[in-house]
């Protein structure tokens, strides 16, 4: 068994970056530590200068370029590789020049945003510019298997961003009150966004079984051709099986989003971050989310039409009830931005459902 170059040369820029960002991530953590003699066992770190952190967006915003021009090579190029389990096309590669253009003007606004930005920890830089790099390659998946790798990896990172999100804003006068209101929320934050994800990878999990078992494979062209040649013999058992695990599956991706009705753990989320963090979650994860899920029904799971329209209109209604008997509630300014991705997501569902009219 050989393994031509064909295979994998796609993925070589894309590995020198992750290699390059976690190369100068350890060598700068490691470049501070002092040691006292060679006989003392203790290790005393220096503070980390923040000057540091402007080279991680630098060094995020060569490799953007990088890879844009790289991926501009393959316009008009149609190609399966790694086994079929990624597909290069142009519908993914206008897609991945919209997210390299957001990625742009959301480094240039961190790089702006001086005041705040000396606050940050570098392992909160650290996983947004890996989320950046690693984000490019999820629009390029074929398989439900592959799908269900990166959305697992992309959602440690956030995970990560999350625990290294905490920054301490300390007044001499309540210093108590402040520390023990910021750790209960951030908290809160970890356990509902730990938990959200977990159930909703099991039921992805679930999802993919049900698919190797039935059928032997994910990928998802011959998922729509089986499907469809399954509902061409009228079996209404298998019939109901599909439709249930068309259910889990959105189910699954309003619980990983927090789109509504299932929304509740969200607030909590939001009251747990910061400022920033809040607008990369809203950026980043929830735009590069969102989006694939809106390729995933027209594209992907073509077969699965009505059972996207009636399980998506039945969440839809479900969700403006919610909404309008909450909204007059706020009195937050981070359940507000809480409040305005859930509402924007709502229209940008009502968009897709008339298309899939």
């Amino acid at each position: 068994m050989t393994i031509s170059f064909y295979e994998f040369f796609f993925f070589l820029p894309f590995l020198l970056t992750i290699f390059f960002y976690w190369l100068f991530y350890f060598r700068s953590n490691f470049f501070f530590l002092q040691y006292s003699n060679l006989k003392d066992v203790k290790i005393k770190k220096i503070s980390f200068k923040k000057v540091y952190n402007y080279i991680y967006i630098y060094l995020n915003f060569i490799s953007l370029i990088f890879l844009f021009l790289f991926i501009f090579i393959f316009s008009n190029f149609t190609s399966l590789f790694w086994w079929n389990h990624f597909f290069l096309n142009n519908i993914s590669l206008n897609f991945l020049f919209l997210i390299i253009v957001v990625n742009f003007l959301c480094i240039y606004l961190l790089d702006n945003s001086t005041n705040f930005f000396y606050n940050l920890n570098y392992d909160f830089i650290f996983s947004i510019i890996n989320f950046n790099t690693l984000v490019l390659l999820f629009f390029f998946t074929n398989t439900l298997f592959t799908f269900f790798f990166f959305l697992e990896l992309l959602s440690c990172i956030i995970f990560f961003k999350f625990v290294s999100s905490k920054i301490w804003f300390i007044n001499s006068s309540n210093f108590f009150l402040i520390k023990n209101h910021i750790s209960k929320s951030f908290f809160n934050m970890l356990f509902f966004q730990f938990w959200s994800t977990f159930f909703s990878s099991v039921l992805i999990f679930f999802i993919l079984s049900y698919f190797l078992y039935l059928y032997g494979t994910t990928e998802w062209l011959i998922l729509n051709l089986l499907n469809i040649n399954l509902f061409s013999e009228y079996n209404s058992i298998e019939f109901y099986k599909i439709f249930f695990l068309n259910v889990f599956f959105v189910f699954s991706f309003f619980l990983k989003l927090g789109f509504s009705p299932i929304h509740f753990f969200k607030l909590e989320i939001y009251k747990g971050l910061n400022f920033i963090s809040i607008f990369f979650y809203s950026v980043f994860f929830f735009f590069a989310f969102f989006l694939y899920f809106i390729i995933l029904i027209l594209y992907f799971f073509f077969s699965f039409y009505n059972f996207f329209f009636i399980i998506i209109s039945f969440m839809l209604f479900l969700g403006l009830i919610f909404i309008i008997n909450l909204i007059f509630d706020i009195n937050y300014i981070k359940t507000f931005f809480a409040y305005s991705s859930i509402i924007n997501s709502l229209s940008f569902f009502c968009i897709l459902l008339s298309i899939l009219i």
